[in-house]
């Protein structure tokens, strides 16, 4: 598996990038309540709204995410 970035040609190694979204209780909104106020659109009290999440690879020489080849194949790789 080769995976190289399109911006510098460094083809070495990746950063994998995790980006998580959550939504966090506050004093001023407390769980299950939305940011307006409105309780139709916010879940079940004790409920929380589902966790967002993402992966994504980058170039650690210039942080490009332009990256030639297929990232899905770095798992693969990993699990044998």
């Amino acid at each position: 598996m080769s995976l190289y970035c399109r911006n510098c040609g460094h083809a070495d190694s990746v950063v994998l990038l995790v980006d998580l979204a959550t939504e966090l209780p506050t004093r001023d909104r407390p769980r299950g309540r939305s940011a307006d106020g409105d309780e139709r659109a916010a879940p079940p009290n004790g409920t929380r709204r589902p966790t967002d999440w993402s992966l994504d690879v980058a170039c650690p020489a210039c942080s490009s995410t332009d990256l030639a080849g297929d990232p899905r194949g770095l798992f693969a790789e990993l699990a044998r």
